[in-house]
């Protein structure tokens, strides 16, 4: 009786036990070994196999497979494969890094607009970048943007933030 109800099941369970112990075997290896174990070559070996000859084309055949470089080739196609995806990582995160920097900067060129007569005339970029810098100034009470869909809450919400920075600085001034 099989151990579980689909055969290729305990052979998929013993490959990833052994990918997990033997992790630079390769598949092939592993299949090799389970049809070693499956046909029970080791008592052909020991019936059909006793001659010095068999051993030594057995020895010839391995040492030619060996010098083919298969495995070697192989092994190196992996490496490059794991390089390229390291360097395509740092590539985007280098990408990342560059648009939050010149985000900041075109943030930071705009600067804080506090008149309010200024901001309800504002179009909708404008506004979505005063409230961000304020969100960045570190106004914590700004709501996320998925909560204002229209460009009145978005007028509301500056104006909120725009008060509460200027009792900010109102309240610093007074403690100096």
């Amino acid at each position: 009786m099989p151990p579980t109800n689909n055969n290729n099941e305990s052979l998929l369970g013993q490959w990833c036990k052994f990918s997990r112990e033997s992790s630079s075997s390769t598949v092939d290896y592993f299949a090799d070994r389970a049809m070693f174990n499956c046909n029970d070559t080791q008592a052909f070996m020991d019936t059909e196999m006793n001659r010095e000859t068999d051993h030594t084309f057995l020895r010839q055949e391995a040492q030619h497979q060996d010098e083919s470089g298969i495995e070697k080739t192989r092994r190196e196609e992996l490496n490059d494969h794991k390089q390229r995806a390291v360097d395509e990582k740092l590539a985007k995160d280098a990408e990342k890094v560059e648009k939050v920097r010149k985000e900041k900067e075109r943030l930071a060129a705009i600067g804080l607009e506090t008149d309010c007569d200024i901001i309800k005339k504002m179009v909708d970029a404008k506004l979505k970048d005063q409230v961000e810098l304020h969100r960045r100034e570190g106004d914590k009470e700004v709501l996320m943007k998925s909560k204002m869909r229209l460009r009145a809450d978005w007028v509301k919400e500056l104006l909120a933030a725009v008060d509460r920075f200027e009792a900010h600085i109102a309240m610093a001034s007074l403690s100096v």
